[in-house]
């Protein structure tokens, strides 16, 4: 009986442990994103920590947009590089991870094609204003959308 008691003392000091370190993590958890801040802020009794929470999240993303505002070169090649991929097309790999019911891990791949987005190819000619011979592939794509309007 000695055993058994000593073991199931063990593990209740284990529990506890885990369960304290659990809730030092949940005060101490740093909101990225607005899913883990809702989750520490029901997680937090205290209303001045809530409180510091929202104002340290509200100014990290503050200044995040002010920096973005500072330099909208950055903005302007991100979204060209994208209107470059939609444009493009062709194919992208999606992985998909689940857990079975014994618990095991698995991974399911699947490759997609995707065709190439006239939308973006008209946008991203219509973006740039310097005249290029690839202007004239802009009066191309759009009498060819009015055409498909058409159909």
């Amino acid at each position: 009986m000695g055993a058994l008691k000593d073991a199931g003392i063990r593990s209740l000091q284990d529990n506890l442990a885990a369960y304290d370190a659990a809730r030092k993590q949940e005060e101490k958890q740093d909101a990225n994103s607005l899913k883990s801040l809702f989750d520490a802020y029901l997680n937090t009794k205290s209303k001045a920590k809530r409180e510091r929470m929202l104002k340290e999240f509200s100014e990290r993303r503050l200044e995040f947009a002010a920096y973005l505002q500072a330099h909208p070169e950055l903005v302007a090649a991100e979204t060209k590089r994208a209107l470059i991929t939609a444009a493009l097309g062709g194919e992208y790999v999606e992985t998909e991870t689940g857990v079975d019911s014994a618990g095991r891990r698995h991974k399911r791949r699947r490759v997609r094609q995707v065709a190439p987005n006239l939308q973006a190819i008209l946008q991203l000619l219509e973006s740039d204003v310097t005249p290029k011979p690839e202007n004239n592939l802009l009066e191309i794509i759009r009498e060819g959308l009015e055409a498909e309007d058409e159909v």
